[in-house]
């Protein structure tokens, strides 16, 4: 979903602000939800929100909280689009 940077010492949380449900800290994730889980990237700062088979009810703002003095936070929106209601259709072959 979003790459986020930061030090290496502070925690990095991922919070859904529909709810205001915290889903990760660091490689922790809190949900119940098996489709979210954030990833590090090995020798880098990069955190990733991974959402696995998105739906529309997962749109929406997404907070990625990192926990230095002052907190800093990042804001990123999902959308999801629905490629059957945009009218794409599959053809078979032949």
């Amino acid at each position: 979903m979003q790459n986020v940077f930061f030090f290496s010492a502070e925690k990095v949380s991922w919070i859904r602000h529909r709810d205001l449900h915290i889903l990760t800290v660091g490689g922790y994730t809190y949900t119940s939800d098996q489709r979210f889980q954030a990833t590090h990237s090995a020798h880098t700062d990069d955190w990733t929100l991974h959402i696995k088979w998105a739906q529309q009810r997962d749109a929406g703002v997404y907070e990625c909280q990192v926990s230095t003095q002052p907190v800093r936070s990042f804001f990123v929106t999902l959308h999801v689009v629905d490629h059957k209601e945009k009218g794409s259709k599959c053809h078979g072959g032949g």
